[in-house]
């Protein structure tokens, strides 16, 4: 059970919110080798950039849905989870559903590890994600402080219910922190991936993509 004592779950996300949303993303993934190798001598300023170039495309697009929970007192986000609705065929990109993210050509990035990194964005659709007809997860960050009262679980349990409302699957690649979150949600590994990081096989981090399909309602 969630601990929400001076906290509230708001359903959206602004422009204005994009700041603590790109916060908590870099918070989450600095510790993970990929995204440390590939960022260690990019400036605090681009990388921020980038987070927020990426939330706000995310941010505009009516089919990502945004869920945040807030604290009360601040008005500050505290944590964050995004779904990715399915969509008709006429509102994807060229490239079909799930796609990479265009690498970045910022000063300083490893280009090695930022081509594993980007890359693997696309990767569910090669185990069966169909953009048309399932739900993606785009994300789910907590901040440090607030970890341990159940947030993550609230915000995967928000995102459950309007895939089993809908019928439909859902898919996510889940990284070393947020696999067995997912796993306890209903979520079942559908392919196991390790990237090099230090590349000569010594530093590894593991991917792993994931299915979830719809469960039936419990009754009310």
């Amino acid at each position: 059970m969630a601990e929400l004592k001076g906290l509230s779950l708001v359903s959206g996300a602004l422009q204005t919110d994009i700041d603590e949303i790109c916060a908590l993303t870099e918070m989450g993934w600095a510790d993970r080798p990929l995204w440390a190798g590939m960022m260690q001598n990019v400036s605090a300023s681009d990388i921020r950039n980038l987070l927020a170039s990426i939330h706000i495309k995310r941010v505009e697009k009516p089919e990502n849905e945004y869920f945040r929970v807030v604290d009360k007192a601040t008005g500050r986000t505290v944590a964050w989870a995004s779904l990715l609705h399915p969509r008709p065929t006429d509102l994807l990109p060229s490239e079909g559903g799930a796609v990479p993210i265009e690498m970045p050509n910022i000063p300083g990035i490893n280009k090695r590890l930022a081509g594993l990194f980007f890359n693997q964005f696309g990767i569910t659709a090669e185990y069966g994600y169909d953009a048309t007809q399932h739900f993606h997860r785009k994300g789910t960050f907590v901040h440090r402080e607030f970890q341990r009262r159940g947030l993550a679980t609230l915000l995967q349990e928000q995102c459950n219910q309007i895939a089993d409302t809908a019928g439909k699957a859902t898919f996510v690649l889940a990284i070393p922190t947020s696999k067995k979150l997912f796993e306890n949600g209903g979520f079942k590994v559908v392919a196991t991936f390790e990237y090099d990081v230090s590349g000569d096989g010594k530093v590894t981090e593991q991917r792993w993509v994931m299915r979830r399909d719809p469960q039936p309602m419990r009754a009310q």
